[in-house]
């Protein structure tokens, strides 16, 4: 099988970053915070003690160019520099829906075919998951063929080291031969799994509710985040917002017990030597105990970083708002959602017009560098709904300049993506791009002409490409395969 050392030697001073080199789904520089591929490492490595285990990420365009013409795969292994078919399994983390356009682009770069039922057995199993995995289906042909071998959905704390150990002792046993039936075998034994080809109803993998420590057994590699270890202190979330997928994806609600959050975090200190450690879930102040936790966690680390966080709970947790300040959270994002309370009560999310001006009032009274306001579209706003957005936002301008610190302030929209298992798949979908354009230019120039940063999520190409992938049947692999 190649080796593409030689190649890499020769052309270091030609890639733009320092290893590792490739980064896969997207750009290492863009997913070098996040946990997935250190997730899947720590699972395998717990697994199969003995496993050579690599990482691979999607290339960058300038990689992209340089691989291509001198015949380089885009996937390969950042510390090996081999190709996929050196290895007998591939986990694809798949975090939104765009992503999946990559997928038959990367396969065809790489010279791997493209669907599991053309892929013999030198070829590796390739499986999907993540956080995407339940509106993967545009991956998938309606007879059952599918550019993976499996996907896998839910929850993969200790399942996914589970069906690498039964795939390994399957590769023994030499009854890999028939890769399909292997992993039929196996979607019988691992919950969670679906196997390319087959047409049998598949259950979602959950998490069970003892006590788990997070991925502590992973490398620690050269980027700004070395410094960073993560937390999952929740799993699922206790809200049912009409538009959000982990909502309706990830039930039921548990939390890791404070006892054991805090076992963990000493095992973290003693392992990795961090100086930050970042608490994951999806929103970090729906923990019952999340003030004592603060407490230790600022006693033991550097910084604990704080991100995404309930609004309402921040408001009505008498001092949270205060302990975060004291923990020196310096920037705080919101989630307000609807631009009226109309937009609120349609999107499911219990946030009264007092209760979000009351929030940031206190808020410009702290010694906070920004806040981030964060909104979602959903098309079917009025000129009153934009009349009471506009009434907000000037609002927001004479109590900003009340105070004496002056925050940076941020406006930041997103276009609503209706996602399969939440109530709003049944929803009209907007797909004229001039329904848009007449509530997003007014909101832009409220924000605007009172003196604050407006941003759009995603331009209206990506837009549409994603409630499409999302809502869409078996009929957009052709068009996925085609781009």
């Amino acid at each position: 099988m190649p080796d593409y050392t030689d190649f890499f030697r020769q052309n270091i001073h030609r890639l733009p970053q320092p290893e590792p080199f490739l980064p896969f789904e997207s750009p290492f520089r863009d997913v070098d915070r996040s946990l997935p591929h250190l997730f899947l490492f720590h699972e395998v490595r717990q697994a199969l003690p003995d496993a050579y285990i690599d990482l691979a990420f999607f290339p960058t365009a300038a990689q992209r160019e340089l691989f291509e013409r001198e015949g380089v795969p885009f996937l390969l292994g950042t510390q090996s520099l081999r190709p996929a078919d050196a290895f007998d399994l591939v986990l694809i983390s798949n975090a939104y829906t765009l992503e999946l356009i990559n997928l038959p682009y990367l396969l065809l770069r790489s010279g791997i075919p493209l669907f599991a039922s053309q892929r013999g057995p030198e070829w590796p199993v390739i499986l999907l998951g993540g956080s995407n995995a339940m509106a993967a289906q545009a991956v998938i042909r309606e007879d059952g063929d599918s550019l993976v071998d499996g996907v896998f959905f839910g929850e993969g704390e200790r399942v996914v080291g589970k069906l690498t150990r039964f795939l390994e002792c399957e590769s023994a046993s030499r009854r890999v031969s028939d890769k399909r039936a292997s992993l039929i075998r196996a979607s019988r034994e691992v919950p969670g799994l679906w196997a390319a080809g087959s047409l049998q109803r598949t259950n979602k993998a959950t998490c069970q509710t003892e006590a788990r420590f997070p991925p502590m057994t992973y490398p620690i590699l050269n980027t700004p985040e070395a410094h960073t270890a993560h937390l999952q202190i929740t799993h699922g979330c206790p809200a049912f917002c009409s538009f959000c997928f982990e909502g309706y994806d990830r039930k039921p609600y548990r939390e890791l017990p404070l006892t054991d959050a805090l076992a963990a975090a000493y095992r973290i200190k003693q392992t990795q030597g961090a100086e930050e450690i970042s608490l994951y879930s999806f929103n970090f102040n729906t923990h019952s105990d999340i003030l004592p936790m603060m407490l230790e966690l600022n006693r033991l680390f550097d910084r604990a970083s704080l991100k995404s966080q309930r609004a309402d709970i921040l408001q009505h947790t008498p001092t949270l708002l205060e302990a975060e300040v004291g923990a020196d959270k310096r920037e705080f994002t919101l989630g307000i959602e609807g631009i009226s309370a109309r937009q609120r009560a349609f999107l499911h999310k219990s946030l009264s017009d007092a209760k979000v001006t009351a929030l940031i009032d206190r808020l410009l009274a702290q010694p906070i560098r920004r806040i981030k306001l964060f909104y979602v579209l959903t098309g079917h706003e009025t000129e009153e709904d934009i009349a009471e957005f506009r009434e907000f936002v000037r609002w927001l301008k004479e109590a900003r300049r009340a105070h004496e610190k002056r925050p940076r302030v941020i406006f930041s929209a997103g276009l609503l993506i209706r996602m399969p298992f939440t109530p709003l798949r049944y929803d009209r979908l907007f797909l004229d791009e001039a329904d848009w354009r007449q509530i997003v230019g007014p909101v832009k120039s409220a924000c605007e002409t009172n003196g604050f940063e407006f941003r759009l999520a995603f331009d209206w190409s990506a837009y549409c490409a994603s409630q499409v992938l999302a809502l869409g049947g078996h009929w957009l692999i052709e068009p996925v395969v085609a781009l």
